[in-house]
């Protein structure tokens, strides 16, 4: 995955938790906090959200179906406790994805691979090595090798 794309959905992920974390924090005051909460929280999600928009235009991972609703999801008071920023980050690496025609399936079969690794009872250590191998196969068969330099010189 793209440096871009964990730093996006890093964001976004900022975005809900500092919003509902804040909303939190303020509910129990007496009267006002509730008040108060909703207007701190719609003021974050639509700075922060316009941000992370302009991010996902310029980066052209707008999703032109998908974005209205995650926008306004987003500033709804009371519904945005739900992650639709992260949502509208998700679909925007999948449109990006399928733009540059790159294979989803391939992404998806790898996941469900290490998730099977991470179920099984083998050790910890045992279960890092076996999802290092698998990534490492994976990435030989595109065409990147994640071993260091020095053991490419050293094999070739």
């Amino acid at each position: 995955m793209k440096p871009l794309y964990i730093f996006l959905l890093c964001y976004a992920i900022f975005i809900t938790g500092l919003a509902d974390g804040i909303s939190a924090a303020l509910l129990p005051l007496p009267g006002i906090g509730i008040v108060l909460g909703l207007a701190i929280t719609f003021c974050i999600n639509a700075t922060m959200g316009i941000g992370l928009l302009l991010a996902l235009s310029l980066n052209g991972m707008y999703h032109p179906r998908i974005s209205p609703f995650g926008i306004i999801g987003g500033l709804i008071p009371g519904l945005n406790i739900l992650p639709f920023w992260v949502g509208l980050v998700a679909a925007g690496i999948i449109y990006k994805m399928n733009a540059e025609g790159k294979n989803l399936s391939t992404v998806g079969s790898l996941a469900l691979r290490l998730q099977s690794i991470y179920q099984s009872n083998a050790s910890p250590f045992q279960k890092m090595t076996n999802s290092l191998k698998m990534v490492n196969d994976e990435r030989k068969t595109v065409g990147q090798d994640i071993r260091p330099a020095q053991q490419h010189e050293q094999t070739a």
